[in-house]
């Protein structure tokens, strides 16, 4: 049976009462968020954090028109991005990554 978290660390979070349950089972906190943590670090994190340093990794690179990109590890695929823009529809961009999502 679930019963909605009465835990400080959701409420600090300002997360709604909606969005808010704990599980007996489990002992811990489970927060449902509206959008999923790939999703969220996407939002949040690439644009301020990663986007910056792969802009810098594409330029030191200095891609030309025609090259090859092999983008491993490729996380959100953001060094892939800015490097498929770089080339304008030459060459081509590959990212691998192991994540299954």
């Amino acid at each position: 049976m679930d019963e909605r978290c009465s835990s400080i660390a959701c409420k600090r979070a300002g997360l709604s009462a909606a969005k808010q349950w704990r599980t007996r089972r489990d002992c811990g906190v489970r927060v449902e968020l509206p959008y999923n943590v790939a999703e969220n670090y996407e939002r949040n994190l690439v644009p301020i954090v990663f986007a910056p340093w792969a802009n810098e990794l594409v330029e030191t690179a200095a891609l030309r028109q025609g090259d090859r990109v092999l983008d491993v590890a490729c996380g959100t695929g953001i060094v892939a991005r800015i490097a498929a823009r770089k080339l304008g529809g030459t060459g081509s961009v590959t990212g691998l990554d192991e994540a299954r999502r």
